[in-house]
């Protein structure tokens, strides 16, 4: 493991506890990367995440994860040899159920692109996004000759967190391989 990622493996360890993920936790060891374990946080669980199942717990998590984390269920979501049906399900609803990230982020990246403000550039900007992805977002525009177009535009700072979350992956695929002790259908690492 890398040290540069410990900070987002303490993002995803506190992501997986939120949503009630404590056995996978213990299975696997992570919570040794937490300041503390897992004693930092409450055992209470907000009667919204205690309600749901564990498929959408799951696909809450991943949403809450970011883009490589929707990507992965995105991809197990048409893997009927992997997953059972209630988890196909909540798995499918990341093909088309990504929230957007903020105007205003969407806005400043846009300003930071073109070096300078959104209005020198197009007559009219669609803060609103029309559709959001796991990887980007598009807004509709109209370019100051009158031109209608559609501006897409890459989640923050996406290139890093996919390099970081495609090592943890790796990591913790490897973990779950070498720790968990049930017998798996599937190589996590080759998946």
């Amino acid at each position: 493991m890398r040290l540069k990622n410990i900070k987002r493996y303490r993002q995803i360890i506190k992501v997986l506890f939120k949503y009630g993920f404590e056995d996978i936790l213990d299975q696997s060891g992570l919570d040794k990367y937490l300041e503390g374990g897992l004693k930092l946080f409450s055992k209470k669980k907000t009667s919204e995440i205690k309600r749901l199942s564990r498929p959408e717990r799951i696909r809450q998590a991943l949403e809450e994860l970011g883009p490589t984390f929707v990507k992965l269920g995105q991809m197990l979501s048409i893997r009927p040899e992997i997953l059972p049906p209630d988890y196909l399900k909540e798995m499918q609803k990341l093909q088309d159920q990504v929230p957007p990230f903020p105007e205003q982020e969407a806005q400043d990246i846009l300003e930071d692109e073109f070096d300078r403000p959104v209005e020198d550039v197009f007559s009219k900007f669609q803060k609103e996004p029309h559709a959001a992805a796991s990887l980007a977002q598009v807004h509709r525009a109209t370019l100051k000759s009158g031109e209608e177009v559609i501006v897409k535009i890459q989640r923050p700072n996406i290139r890093s967190k996919i390099n970081s979350d495609l090592d943890i992956l790796k990591n913790l695929a490897q973990v779950v391989s070498k720790r968990i002790s049930r017998e798996l259908i599937y190589e996590p690492s080759e998946i």
